[in-house]
């Protein structure tokens, strides 16, 4: 049997930069979300609940989303071609 990677039924939108995650933030109303953001730009970020974004971490997080009730996930995946951010693509699309 194939294993999958957990995909959470909340909305899951990945950022490429906090500039651009930011202006989401500026753009889009008061939701419950949730942030997964790197330790380093975790500061200044006020929108949302904010959890550091770690390749261990990611999944129990996700998961938490749902059985919380989030309205949406964003997480700030800076690094390309990573481990972490190949697994927030997976779960973000229906692959």
């Amino acid at each position: 049997m194939r294993y999958r990677h957990y995909a959470p039924k909340t909305p899951l939108k990945l950022f490429k930069t906090l500039e651009a995650l930011q202006l989401y933030l500026q753009e889009q109303p008061s939701l419950k979300r949730m942030l997964l953001l790197p330790e380093r730009a975790e500061q200044g970020l006020s929108e949302g609940e904010s959890f550091p974004l770690r390749q261990r971490t990611s999944t129990p997080f996700l998961r938490q989303a749902d059985l919380q009730d989030y309205q949406e996930i964003l997480a700030l995946c800076q690094e390309r071609e990573s481990a972490l951010s190949n697994r927030l693509l997976k779960a973000a699309s229906l692959i």
